[in-house]
């Protein structure tokens, strides 16, 4: 049986899961410093009664924490003398002795203004070794200081726990709106390929339905279909090449070669096209330019480039070389900023729900030889940069 999916948009759930986890791992991290930092101060106040009711027999070194005490008589009472001045706390530990009277045991007292360590003990010496006239001995720690230090820390840590609770929430509410707007952009853009792809479909099956009818000239349906079928292959291939290059599985045979090569064998198949529509094309790429690429792959890219300035340009492209960069640039219709910004997504749904795959592709290429690739509005037109990489040599 199938587990119901959560309705949480993954802006909420990676948030939720952020807050939750911050939260879970510092009330661990509280659970064990308290309990810790308690055990600890317990042992060593137990210890050092202990060690003061030793040193008040045969003169050990005194108690690692501060102990105070207190001398009883007979009937619980505190001795009172010239030497022994007692406070408050101390009064109130001996009112407990007093009603309690037990020997030679550690109890932790939660009084109305301090929680203390106390024992009391009937072997009484003075501090030369001596029978003290006083009957019992009270010594105890008060650990009010320490518990007040573990408290501020655990708030503090409370009070850190909580900011990074919040930034841990908004970071993830924003990685989430980034998933969710991923997400946005692959489906428009696989409903739009999908859209692409049934077009020429459409064409293939009509074409070969009239054929099979008789009711369509062979020859042209047959030019029609391959037509149609190139389109779908260049599509698929697209796709493909997208989905290679992102599982890094597609290997570079680098060749060093001249740039001006490389650019002119990749602007031959748009020579007929130029002259249909007219277009001035501008090459000056110098010769002395020499680059480490994959011939077929960098081409491809460089292709995907060439074919977007030539659908758009209305007169000019412009293919020149300068400050070490590689530039394309057109006129024609100009895009918007925001197109412009996003023009390299690799889900991007262009003006007609066109997809954008091709200049995606080009981008995963170039970054994969190591240049950098960027489009900008410049000159009343569309400018493409390809900056080469500081391995770039130049002939003399």
């Amino acid at each position: 049986m199938r587990s119901p999916r959560s309705n949480l948009a993954p802006s909420a759930r990676l948030s939720l899961i952020g807050v939750l986890g911050v939260v879970v791992v510092m009330a661990l991290a509280l659970v064990a410093f308290n309990v810790s930092e308690r055990l600890h101060l317990k042992s060593e106040s137990e210890a050092s009664v202990d060690e003061a009711l030793g040193w008040q027999a045969n003169g050990n070194v005194p108690a690692t924490r501060s102990v105070s005490i207190i001398y009883l008589d007979e009937d619980w009472r505190p001795v009172q003398t010239d030497d022994f001045f007692y406070n408050e706390l101390d009064l109130e530990v001996a009112s407990w002795c007093a009603q309690n009277q037990t020997l030679d045991e550690v109890h932790e007292l939660n009084l109305q203004k301090a929680t203390c360590y106390v024992e009391v003990s009937n072997n009484v010496f003075d501090q030369g070794g001596r029978r003290s006239s006083a009957e019992y001995a009270v010594a105890y720690a008060d650990v009010t200081p320490q518990l007040s230090l573990i408290a501020t820390i655990t708030f503090e840590f409370v009070f850190i726990a909580i900011i990074g609770a919040v930034c841990v929430g908004v970071a993830g509410w924003h990685a989430g709106k980034r998933i969710e707007s991923a997400q946005e952009a692959q489906k428009r853009f696989y409903e739009n390929m999908s859209h692409e792809l049934k077009t020429p479909l459409a064409a293939i099956r009509g074409y070969s339905d009239g054929i099979l009818a008789k009711v369509m000239e062979p020859e042209e349906s047959a030019k029609a279909i391959s037509r149609e079928a190139d389109r779908m292959t260049r599509l698929v291939e697209q796709i493909l090449d997208i989905s290679r290059l992102e599982s890094g599985v597609v290997p570079l045979n680098l060749e060093h070669i001249e740039l001006s090569d490389l650019v002119q064998d990749t602007l031959m198949p748009f020579e007929g096209l130029a002259r249909t529509r007219q277009l001035d094309v501008e090459l000056d790429v110098p010769e002395n330019v020499m680059v480490n690429v994959d011939v077929d792959l960098f081409g491809h890219a460089l292709e995907n480039v060439f074919s977007n300035a030539f659908r758009h340009a209305s007169s000019t492209i412009r293919i020149y070389f300068d400050d070490d960069s590689l530039k394309v640039w057109n006129d024609g219709t100009m895009p918007t900023q925001d197109e412009v910004d996003h023009l390299f997504d690799r889900y991007r749904t262009g003006t007609g729900g066109s997809t954008g795959i091709g200049l995606a592709l080009a981008e995963e290429v170039v970054n994969l030889h190591g240049w950098n690739i960027s489009a900008r509005l410049q000159d009343g037109g569309m400018l493409f940069t390809f900056v080469l990489p500081q391995s770039t040599t130049f002939n003399e």
